[in-house]
C-alpha cells in the first residue's frame, strides 16, 4: 500500500512538473504558414543592456531550425558579413556552437547619442545537434568575425542565457 501511495505522489509531482515546464514554452509566433502549410515558430531574445543591445531570433520552419543574430558595434564598418562567416556561441559546459551565415549580409548604420552604430543581421541554419547543445548548457559569450575583426556581444546575463536555453529545449520538443 505504501508503494502505491508513494508512486501516486511521485506521478503527481512529475506530471505537475512537466505541465509547469510545458507552460514555459512560449513563442512570439506559433502558427501554420498559410502558403507552405508548415508549422512555423519563432522567439526573439535580447542580449545586453538597453544602451548596447544585440538580439537573437530563433525560428523553426517545419523540421528546420534557423537563427538570426543582430550584431552591433560602435563606429562605422562598411564590411559585409560574408557568407560562410561563423557566429560562435560559447557554452557554460565548455562547448562552442558554430553557426554559419547562409548569405552575404550588408551593414546598416544609425546614430545614437552622437555615436555611429553598425548593425548586421546574419542568419544561419542550426542543425538539430547544435540546437541540442544550446538546450543542454547556457550561453556565456557570443563572438562573430567581420573582415578579420572580432566583434563580441555584450555580456549575456544568466537570465538571458536561461531563456535562450529554455527556448532551444522547447524547439526540440515534438508537437
Amino acid at each position: 500500500m505504501k508503494k502505491i501511495f508513494l508512486f501516486a505522489i511521485l506521478f503527481a509531482v512529475s506530471a505537475s512538473g512537466n505541465h509547469i515546464y510545458a507552460q514555459k514554452c512560449k513563442f512570439d509566433s506559433d502558427k501554420e504558414d498559410e502558403f507552405t502549410k508548415e508549422h512555423v515558430r519563432s522567439v526573439k531574445h535580447p542580449i545586453g543592456s538597453i544602451l548596447f543591445r544585440w538580439w537573437m531570433l530563433m525560428e523553426q520552419k517545419g523540421p528546420k531550425f534557423e537563427l538570426t543574430l543582430q550584431v552591433s558595434t560602435t563606429g562605422k564598418m562598411d564590411d559585409v558579413f560574408a557568407k560562410g562567416s561563423k557566429m560562435l556561441f560559447k557554452l557554460e559546459n565548455g562547448k562552442v556552437v558554430e553557426i554559419v551565415a547562409d548569405a552575404d549580409y550588408m551593414p546598416a548604420f544609425h546614430v545614437e547619442s552622437n555615436t555611429i552604430i553598425t548593425n548586421w543581421l546574419p542568419k544561419g541554419i542550426v542543425s538539430e545537434e547544435n540546437m541540442k547543445a544550446l538546450s543542454e548548457s547556457p550561453i556565456t559569450a557570443i563572438r562573430v568575425n567581420v573582415a578579420n575583426k572580432d566583434v563580441n556581444a555584450p555580456n549575456i546575463t544568466g537570465k538571458e542565457a536561461d531563456k535562450i536555453q529554455q527556448s532551444a529545449t522547447c524547439f526540440l520538443m515534438k508537437d
